[in-house]
């Protein structure tokens, strides 16, 4: 919530620029969390011996995302 507040109030008092620098780093992390994810269930997908690895590992990071931006609007929608 003390995040969602910085970026209303930023918004308010015409200091946008704390906006897109919020998003930009918080994408950035999501980017980083989804790569992540992706790379450690592929080595692990490998390592156990299943070579059918490319599909999933574009899959598990599209459902980490997904997961995340559902939950992101159903934080802000519990907050309002």
């Amino acid at each position: 919530m003390c995040e969602f507040h910085y970026v209303v109030t930023s918004v308010w008092r015409s200091q946008v620029l704390g906006l897109f620098v919020f998003m930009f780093i918080n994408i950035n992390m999501l980017i980083c969390i989804i790569s992540l994810i992706s790379v450690l269930n592929t080595y692990l997908s490998l390592r156990a011996g299943d070579w059918a690895w490319w599909w999933r590992s574009f899959h598990q990071g599209f459902w980490v995302g997904l997961w995340a931006f559902t939950y992101m609007m159903y934080m802000a929608e519990v907050e309002f």
